[in-house]
């Protein structure tokens, strides 16, 4: 995608140097005072300081290049308020802060802005009659779009296109395809804004479901109530089944993550479980086992038993059965 800047008449020129290109810059630049005059001037540190005091012309100071002056020309450059850069740099000595200047020089040719990194550069351009006239430059970008994990998603696009006058009838926008190497840890939404598309771009991060509570084993006296609970976690939000003895209490999935008995009969005494599920996987819970308390009384005729044992014999007592839950102590 191609973005066109215009460049004013009145240009803003950016001047750097380091200390032992200082005295060849302020030379250069003496030669073309009053061309640079008709520019808005702005410098880094001691550099813009030296250029003020030696052209006598007003410069807009920013910090020395180790403390972010680098920098502070290089945001200027991306919010497009910068036109032209000179940087003398010193091939011959060490820079504490080299990464800043390389990463200007990337930014400098990123969005192609005028350059001039020799006195020879400098003279070249000052007189350029293209120095006294409006003109355009072209900056070629790319979408910026977030690279997603193979196999795992599929993100939904939506491209809205906004047309300026600059921008033929007949323009399209082709979107490139999409990066598979590095995973969303979460919901994201990545906009990208160009000069004359905006291009929205949503993606959703998928997650199997994972059971963060669950009920736990009880007893229920008969015609009691009891509720069962599974909550569980993950994207899409899951759906829930429940069971005992692993035959189905639901018929289908729901969104109920709870189950529950009204009024306790004998047949609901068992091992219960839910599963959770969703487009990416499904789990199972941990086994629930419930008691249902009851007391049916005698399940046999008791009558009065009479023994007679001699001292020191053993004798067998016949005990009536007795049906409850739990099993009766004796």
């Amino acid at each position: 995608m191609v973005e066109h800047i215009v460049m004013p008449q009145r240009k803003r020129i950016a001047i750097i140097a380091h200390d032992n290109k200082k005295a060849e810059l302020i030379s250069c630049l003496q030669q073309h005072r009053e061309v640079l005059s008709q520019h808005d001037l702005f410098g880094t540190g001691t550099t813009g300081t030296l250029v003020e005091e030696a052209l006598n012309l007003l410069v807009t100071k920013f910090r020395s290049g180790p403390l972010g002056g680098d920098q502070q020309i290089g945001a200027k450059i991306a919010s497009q308020e910068l036109d032209i850069i000179f940087f003398l740099i010193d091939p011959l000595d060490s820079h504490p802060h080299y990464a800043d200047v390389q990463a200007l020089l990337r930014l400098a040719e990123a969005w192609n802005v005028v350059c001039g990194i020799t006195t020879t550069c400098i003279d070249f351009i000052l007189t350029s009659p293209k120095m006294h006239e409006s003109c355009t430059r072209s900056v070629y970008l790319a979408p910026v779009l977030p690279r997603i994990e193979a196999n795992k998603r599929k993100p939904l696009v939506h491209i809205v296109k906004q047309r300026v006058p600059v921008v033929n009838q007949n323009s399209k926008l082709t979107l490139p395809q999409i990066s598979q190497t590095r995973p969303i840890l979460s919901s994201i939404e990545c906009t990208y804004i160009s000069y004359a598309y905006q291009i929205a771009m949503h993606c959703e991060q998928l997650q199997a479901p994972i059971i963060l509570r669950e009920s736990s084993d009880g007893e229920v006296p008969l015609g009691s109530r009891k509720v069962f609970t599974c909550n569980a976690i993950g994207y899409p939000p899951p759906t829930y089944m429940w069971l005992r003895e692993w035959q189905n209490l639901t018929s289908n999935f729901s969104s109920f993550s709870y189950f529950e008995i009204t009024s306790a009969k004998k047949q609901d005494q068992g091992s219960y479980r839910c599963l959770a599920k969703n487009d990416v996987g499904i789990v199972a819970s941990k086994t629930t086992h419930v008691t249902i308390w009851y007391f049916d009384g005698f399940t046999s005729n008791q009558r009065d038993q009479f023994v007679s044992i001699s001292e020191s014999d053993a004798v067998v007592l016949q005990l009536p059965t007795i049906s409850s839950s739990p099993e009766p102590t004796v």
